[in-house]
C-alpha cells in the first residue's frame, strides 16, 4: 500500500473534489464518486489507521484526511506538517489544524512518552536529583538547574512569557 507524503503525492485539488466532499464544520470526507463495489456515495471515506489518524485511499494512493482537508479547503498540500490543534487526531475540522514546522508540532505533546520513567512532561532525572527542563527552540535550552549546574537560587535564562515565582505569586 503507497502511503502519500509532500514529494510523492501528486493528487490535486480537482481530483480531490470530483471523487470527495468535505464538511469543514464536522472534519468528515464523503465519498461523492467512488468505483469501488462496497462503498455508495455519500458513504464516510476513509478508515482510521493504528495512530489514530484517518486516511483515505484516492487513485490507489492512501492519503492522510487531515491533509487532504487542507488542500480542499486552501487549494495547495501543506509546505510543513498539519498540527492537531487540540490534540485529537481525529478531529479534522479545518478550523483545528493548522500547517506547522516540526517542531511547533511537537510542542502539542499531551502526555509523556512510554520511557518516561517520572511520568511527567518536562521531568528529566540526572544522577540522584530531577530536573525541569524546558525547549522553547532547538538552540535555547532552559534548565531549572541550569546546563553549567548553578543552583536555582542564582539568576538565570528563561523564556519570554514565563514568570519568575515573585512574579507568578504576585496574581
Amino acid at each position: 500500500m503507497k502511503t502519500s507524503n509532500a514529494a510523492t503525492s501528486k493528487i490535486t485539488k480537482d481530483r480531490l473534489c470530483e471523487a470527495l466532499s468535505y464538511d469543514q464544520e464536522t472534519g468528515m470526507f464523503r465519498w461523492v464518486s467512488c468505483s469501488a463495489r462496497n462503498v455508495k456515495n455519500g458513504d464516510a471515506a476513509g478508515t482510521i489507521d493504528s495512530k489514530g489518524y484517518r486516511t483515505i485511499r484516492v487513485d490507489y494512493v492512501v492519503h492522510k484526511a487531515h491533509r487532504l482537508a487542507w488542500l480542499y479547503v486552501y487549494g495547495e498540500l501543506p509546505s510543513g506538517v498539519i498540527d492537531h490543534i487540540n490534540g485529537d487526531r481525529g478531529d479534522n475540522r479545518i478550523a483545528n489544524l493548522r500547517d506547522a514546522t516540526h517542531a511547533i508540532n511537537c510542542q502539542n505533546v499531551r502526555k509523556a512518552n512510554k520511557n518516561n520513567t517520572s511520568g511527567l512532561l518536562g521531568a528529566q532525572k540526572a544522577r540522584t536529583k530531577w530536573n525541569a527542563v524546558i525547549f522553547p527552540t532547538v538552540r535555547n535550552t532552559f534548565w531549572a538547574d541550569s546546563i553549567r549546574r548553578r543552583p536555582l537560587t542564582q539568576p538565570t535564562r528563561r523564556p519570554s512569557g514565563f514568570c519568575t515565582q515573585e512574579e507568578c505569586c504576585e496574581v
